[in-house]
């Protein structure tokens, strides 16, 4: 039986130069309400069931956080679903979570199916699936009941239904990988993305092989990036998509009448070059130049009662992964705070 491939592509696109930072605080919220601020000290523990507000009613509700390290940077926001359940408390009971009894699924549009779940069963998930489904991609949706009628949150995911010629589970091999392709979104179609060769050492030899691609002209900020594989049978593999950070991570900050701007990139980058303008878009000159990792623009709050947007480009040595001149975006699309 052949070994089975795994691909590992590797993007480096802005290397942390100094230690990993201590998380000093934390933001969160419930639904729309208020944000409140939490100090986290080394080794604090904040519980989850403390925060939740009383007032929130029985249904589901959306919980967010975020973190902020001892430089002053802040990470995106986190989020997810969670249910409120008001179950009958009863002081002379010790609470315990009530038991499973139902389930109901569906696969992609189709109907709704009820599964009565009886102590121990096992339902395979080979059993359940449509003979009737195509080859290709689809959705399966699931959700559970309790003892006291309340359901859980639908629960999705994506699979694939291949039909390979019947082969006897005994000489059955699993196809290797051929072929893989990345690309930005929009989706450009299947067959359409940027190739990866595969694999490095040139032979499908290894149980783990590792392939890398570089890529340049991706605007800066947060930005989506998709890779899908295709096995010698030629049948593809879903679209797996993560989100990567592009450019300087630059904080801008007022201290007292002058804007602070400060950086993180390689440590190898150097001649970095700071430009200004009192437009969103455009218009754009550069103010300075330096090999340090901060920058302040002197007493603007005080000599100017206007709006400035900033963004900061640099330079990469030619041996390391980026041999282009500038980490930044074009003018037109600065990485920018605005100052008022």
């Amino acid at each position: 039986m052949r070994k089975v491939i795994l691909f590992l592509l590797l993007l480096t696109l802005c290397k942390w130069a100094a230690a990993q930072e201590l998380i000093t605080h934390a933001e969160y919220r419930f639904d729309s309400l208020t944000v409140y601020s939490v100090d986290l000290t080394d080794g604090s523990q904040v519980l989850f069931d403390e925060i939740v507000p009383q007032s929130l009613t029985t249904g589901f509700h959306k919980f967010r956080v975020r973190f902020q390290d001892n430089t002053g940077f802040w990470s995106l926001w986190h989020a997810d679903s969670f249910l409120v359940i008001n179950y009958p408390l009863s002081s002379n009971t010790p609470f315990s979570f009530p038991e499973i009894i139902g389930a109901e699924y569906r696969f992609d549009s189709l109907a709704i199916t009820a599964l009565d779940l009886p102590d121990g069963v096992m339902v395979p998930f080979d059993e359940i699936v449509p003979q009737t489904l195509a080859t290709g991609f689809h959705k399966f949706r699931i959700r559970f009941q309790d003892e006291a009628s309340y359901w859980s949150l639908w629960q999705a995911d994506s699979f694939l239904v291949i039909n390979y010629p019947y082969q006897s589970p005994s000489t059955y091999e699993q196809p290797a990988l051929a072929y893989a392709e990345f690309f930005r979104p929009p989706d450009p179609g299947i067959g359409n993305g940027v190739v990866v060769p595969l694999p490095e050492d040139g032979a499908w030899d290894e149980g783990l092989e590792a392939a890398s691609s570089v890529f340049a002209g991706v605007d800066s900020g947060y930005r989506k990036f998709c890779v899908r594989f295709q096995d010698e049978d030629g049948f593809w593999t879903p679209t797996y998509c993560d989100s990567f950070y592009v450019g300087l991570f630059l904080t801008i900050m007022p201290v007292g009448s002058d804007i602070r701007l400060i950086w993180k990139c390689d440590s190898s980058a150097t001649d970095f070059r700071i430009h200004r303008s009192p437009q969103t878009v455009g218009g754009f000159t550069e103010i300075a130049q330096t090999d340090s990792f901060r920058f302040s623009n002197v007493g603007i709050l005080d000599s100017a009662a206007t709006k400035y947007h900033y963004h900061v480009t640099g330079h990469w040595p030619a041996d390391s992964l980026f041999e282009s001149a500038s980490s930044g975006t074009p003018a037109g699309t600065p990485l920018k705070r605005r100052i008022e």
